[in-house]
């Protein structure tokens, strides 16, 4: 060539040498067969867990009993998702009723059985004729609560 440079020689092509930590190269037909192995096997995943859904319809606080949170290689995340809860619904602590509202029921229940016809409305009326400060629809949970209702 004139100008005194050369192109480079050409080499044969080979792979790039294989990186630790990297994935075998298959060929083509392994490749196929490989897939041709794990495709079934991905299909049949969902399949077998919408069945486990179905199968375990618990209570919800059975389902957090079933959530293991010190499983070191399934993620707090993944577990809720496969049992049906919410991550955030494993840390709530369910709280009582306060001792106001217990008194609120004791006395509900027995004007019930004195009077069952009265209704979240007179029963409102009744707990403030004796000097408390209630809304009635604090009266309607408490009955719902109890299980009273109105003839």
């Amino acid at each position: 060539m004139a100008g005194g440079i050369e192109p480079p020689a050409k080499r044969p092509h080979s792979p790039p040498p294989q990186a630790a930590g990297q994935p075998e190269r298959f060929s083509c037909k392994e490749e196929e067969a490989l897939r041709a192995a794990l495709y079934p096997q991905i299909g049949q995943l969902p399949v077998e867990l919408d069945w486990l859904k179905k199968k375990l319809a618990l209570s919800g606080e059975v389902k957090r009993q079933l959530v293991e949170a010190e499983q070191p290689r399934i993620s707090l995340r993944r577990h809720c998702a496969l049992v049906g809860v919410a991550r955030s619904g494993l840390y709530y602590q369910p709280v009582g009723p306060s001792a106001e509202e217990v008194e609120r029921m004791r006395w509900l229940d027995e004007q019930y059985t004195a009077t069952p016809f009265y209704g979240i409305r007179r029963m409102t009326a009744w707990l403030r004729s004796r000097g408390d400060v209630v809304k009635h629809t604090q009266v309607g949970r408490l009955l719902r609560t109890m299980g009273r209702e109105a003839i």
